[in-house]
């Protein structure tokens, strides 16, 4: 059986109006859902700079404030393939300018916990988004 490694990466930052989580859709957005930033594992790259690698690829962001091992994964099996998910929370730093989504990326907005929660479409994000929203808030 191959085995493939990823991660997904809850981006947040706080803003005047409190702790707001990044959302993206992916291109095309009519048969995607909104959810964290994706990407692969390469070999030998270890998960902090997955973790790096994909945020700047993915929105233009180069450096981080804080990263946080939410301590859940996702296995899922595709046939002979299986792929484990590692999930991260990541803060945009507080000198955050404008963002640079990747072309793939079809819309991105900020949402504060109740909107995100209710967009997110897999029980592991929200139980991530719900486990980093109380490690921020406590």
């Amino acid at each position: 059986m191959e085995i493939g490694h990823g991660v997904r990466v809850f981006v947040y930052h706080f803003a005047a109006s409190g702790l707001e989580f990044l959302l993206l859709r992916p291109k095309p957005s009519q048969e995607s859902f909104w959810g964290p930033i994706r990407g692969v594992i390469q070999p030998a790259e270890n998960l902090e700079r997955a973790v790096l690698r994909n945020v700047r690829q993915e929105i233009g962001l180069s450096r981080a404030e804080q990263l946080v091992d939410l301590e859940l994964r996702e296995v899922s099996s595709f046939g002979d393939f299986q792929q484990v998910d590692w999930l991260f929370g990541l803060q945009a730093p507080s000198s955050l300018q404008q963002l640079a989504p990747a072309p793939d990326i079809a819309e991105w907005q900020w949402a504060v916990f109740p909107s995100i929660y209710e967009r997110l479409d897999s029980d592991v994000n929200r139980r991530a988004v719900m486990r980093l929203q109380t490690l921020l808030a406590g």
